[in-house]
């Protein structure tokens, strides 16, 4: 066919207006009304669910009021929710030693890396708040807070006072004091206030950055040798015996 021949087919604008064919909106559902408004009105709908969630919601729930929500506005509105479900936490022993600090590093290691920031924020501002046990088993189904307990678990290798071998950055290996100990839980190891003997500006050092000085051998002294002993007094002779007379 001729380009010079070619037309453009003729569309009735009024039936499929100016982007393509018009559908009319499903009504609205009084059901998912009330699912929104009880997520909205939820106690820990501020506590336990993102900024950026909430605001969402409160966008959906405008939708709400005069057409049916999509598949995908579904799905988050039902995400939302099952966030909202109170916590199981039968599973877990708060008296165990272990679980207390387990329970606060884990905490504490989130939210210096930036993940769980709804789960870490309830569990500072409830003592008693754990979340369910597939979301703690998720939370450690990580090899970089595992390491990271593991080294916090075994302790520091250098005490405050000692001395050490520090290399701060790209700077030469300095001999000072540690002047206090802190665990960092970005680098997931200890770390050291450092004080050289050179400068007294302390920096911060991390432990694989810290040597041990090496006590320097004991030479032993050779032992004097012992004076001779003094010769024994020779013993006097015996007397002679008297002859019996007859």
């Amino acid at each position: 066919m001729a380009w010079n021949n070619y037309r453009r087919p003729y569309y009735n604008r009024q039936a499929v207006g100016p982007s393509g064919p018009q559908y009319a909106a499903a009504p609205a559902d009084p059901a998912e009304m009330v699912r929104i408004d009880a997520v909205l009105n939820n106690a820990d709908f501020n506590t336990l669910i993102h900024i950026g969630m909430r605001e969402l919601m409160r966008s959906i729930k405008v939708q709400a009021a005069s057409k049916k929500l999509s598949d995908a506005q579904v799905k988050c509105l039902a995400s939302v929710e099952e966030k909202l479900v109170p916590a199981d936490s039968s599973w877990w022993d708060a008296t165990n030693p272990e679980n207390i600090a387990k329970r606060a590093f884990t905490a504490a290691y989130y939210k210096a890396n930036g993940y769980y920031h709804i789960v870490v924020n309830a569990m500072e501002n409830d003592a008693a708040y754990m979340p369910n046990s597939a979301v703690w088993e998720k939370m450690w189904d990580n090899k970089y807070i595992n390491v990271a307990w593991s080294r916090f678990s075994v302790g520091a290798r250098f005490a405050i006072a000692e001395v050490a071998q520090g290399k701060y950055s790209f700077g030469p290996v300095k001999t000072g004091i540690v002047q206090s100990v802190v665990w960092n839980h970005i680098a997931r190891q200890w770390s050291y206030s450092f004080i050289s003997f050179e400068s007294p500006q302390p920096v911060m050092i991390k432990e694989n950055e810290m040597k041990k000085i090496k006590a320097p051998k004991v030479v032993k002294v050779a032992k004097a040798p012992k004076a001779p002993k003094a010769p024994k007094a020779e013993k006097p002779a015996p007397k002679p015996r008297k002859k019996k007379e007859a």
